[in-house]
């Protein structure tokens, strides 16, 4: 590492955050030569610093599935766990659009 932080100097300052490290490798060239390096640090970027984001996810799901819902199937429980997570873009959405595509459906009512 210390051979990668010797080459990261540029006109005497040192690149200190990863995506400035992200962005020499590619404008020099040496994503090549330092691939593993390349790889890890594209892989930091994306990582949650926090866990809070998880944790919000679980502290809905109790919200989600109570015990009086606790015998719906996995798929309705992911799909209302999503709406339930992200209902900030959920009230954007256009209620009569999904109404009358539902409507279009026709009906799908299964005979016994």
């Amino acid at each position: 590492m210390k051979n990668y932080q010797n080459a990261m100097q540029l006109n005497g300052a040192t690149i200190e955050y990863v995506y400035e490290w992200i962005d020499w490798l590619k404008t020099s060239g040496n994503s090549t030569v330092y691939t593993c390096v390349f790889k890890t640090l594209k892989m930091f970027t994306i990582i949650p610093v926090i866990s809070c984001t998880c944790e919000r996810v679980f502290s809905k799901l109790t919200v989600v599935k109570n015990k009086l819902r606790s015998t719906m199937g996995q798929e309705r429980l992911e799909s209302l766990l999503l709406l339930f997570t992200e209902q900030e873009m959920v009230s954007k959405v256009d209620l009569n659009a999904v109404i009358d595509e539902f409507n279009s459906m026709g009906n799908r009512q299964m005979s016994l």
